[in-house]
């Protein structure tokens, strides 16, 4: 990190609730690491939730918190998928570039999902990523964003110490449910396009990126390494989207021509969030479907598994949902965590450190970032397109107890030497 001044204050911002209270968590961590590692945080939460896109209504507690800090210097400012970026002050002048501070925006899901806020050209403006697309999907469509990092996340132990006897020789899946053909049937319809203001009165531009989507769906089904980001350059690059935009602008490679090249795709990517939810969901009960099929049983943990459709089935255990502080707890109960995570290809989701930390086997679906790191005797891992093989390892898994504690044993190594809170925290500070 380049410092500004030699304050060892980090400011941390909670400004809005993220799935199963994960930001709060992970902001709490971070600062006791910082602390324990000399530096003095400062955590501000805010009353009100700000993820809303429309305005924000401010309550006047959050207006005079969020004003205390103006004028002053840190050696950081933090926030987790922030919306503080857009925020604007009576002067017209961004909120954020009035604290004498480096700010991090720390993504932890795709960032098509925060282009409003990437889009906001702060003065010192940082983004960190956990996985390595991410990174070079920012890097490349959101320029001036000064610096762009990648960090994986950690986990935590359990605070109740189950002993490797004691655990159930059962399977969890900790994640939330929602209905692939929910996001299959705005892909199809486009309907919620007419959300938008531009969009509302313009039929033919709606139905062109429903053909889009359509496409990108294509492109990803058929070859399941492809990312979001490939996949929409390889229709505009296949429909001749940047020639067209040349020819009919008579400039070939101008700097104005490529900034709305840049700004449409970008946009494009942020319409097109329902083929990465569909997928997403798709592939999530695809797995559990598969352990359904196998008459092998599974706990579900998480939102909405009451509109899974075999959630009858005495295969499946519904545990409604924790806190994210809580949830550890559970997965030191079980033998095996499943993990899918089609939207991380370069990276790590916290769903397998959860595992590693707490001696519980991990099965994660395959990635060449997670073959890359030489974890192959910490961690087990199938392919998305055959979740069968998941089925099978989990099975040989729960049959053979030496195998499996040789397992977590090497993980839990690994999560003490490389993926701790300290591993995370020291990570942001070389910056």
């Amino acid at each position: 990190m380049t410092l500004e001044n030699d304050n060892n204050t980090i400011l941390m911002f909670t400004t809005r609730s993220l799935c199963y209270s994960s930001g709060a968590f992970f902001t709490s961590r971070l600062s006791d690491t910082f602390e324990k590692m000399g530096f003095h945080t400062e955590i501000c939460e805010l009353d009100n939730n700000l993820a809303q896109e429309n305005e924000a209504i401010i309550t006047e507690n959050d207006c005079n918190k969020l004003e205390s800090y103006i004028g002053k210097s840190y050696y950081a400012v933090i926030d987790f998928n922030s919306k503080l970026p857009r925020m604007i002050i009576e002067d017209g002048s961004y909120y954020l570039d009035n604290i004498n501070a480096p700010f991090f925006n720390y993504i932890l899901d795709n960032p098509l999902y925060h282009h409003s806020t990437l889009a906001c050209k702060l003065k010192n403006y940082n983004v960190v990523m956990v996985d390595k697309n991410h990174c070079e999907y920012v890097k490349k469509y959101y320029p001036h964003i000064k610096n762009v990092f990648f960090s994986v996340l950690s986990a935590d132990t359990s605070f109740v110490n189950t002993s490797y006897d004691s655990k159930k020789n059962e399977i969890i899946f900790p994640g939330t449910y929602r209905e692939p053909n929910f996001y299959l049937n705005m892909i199809m319809n486009g309907e919620y396009l007419c959300e938008n203001e531009y969009l509302r009165y313009d039929t033919e531009a709606r139905q062109h990126i429903v053909n889009i989507m359509k496409a990108m769906l294509d492109c990803m089904s058929s070859d399941t390494n492809i990312t979001m980001q490939q996949a929409l350059e390889h229709i505009f690059k296949k429909n001749g989207f940047y020639s067209l935009m040349c020819s009919e602008n008579g400039v070939e490679g101008s700097s104005s021509l490529e900034l709305d090249y840049i700004n449409i795709f970008r946009e494009t990517m942020n319409y097109a969030y329902p083929v990465e939810m569909y997928l997403r969901n798709y592939y999530r009960k695809q797995l559990i479907d598969n352990f359904v099929k196998d008459n092998t049983p599974v706990t579900v943990l998480g939102d909405w598994w009451d509109r899974y459709d075999n959630i009858d089935n005495r295969n499946i255990t519904w545990q409604k949902p924790v806190t994210f502080a809580m949830s550890y707890s559970l997965i030191s109960n079980y033998s095996i965590i499943l993990d899918c995570s089609p939207f991380f290809k370069n990276g790590i989701h916290d769903r397998v450190f959860s595992g590693m930390a707490n001696k519980t086997a991990v099965i994660t679906d395959y990635n060449n970032y997670k073959a890359s790191q030489g974890i192959s005797n910490t961690i087990k891992m199938y392919d998305i397109n055959n979740c069968k093989d998941c089925v099978y390892t989990a099975q040989e898994l729960l049959i053979n107890s030496s195998e499996r504690l040789n397992l977590v044993e090497n993980a839990f190594d690994l999560y003490k030497k490389d993926y701790t809170w300290q591993n995370t925290a020291q990570r942001f500070i070389m910056r």
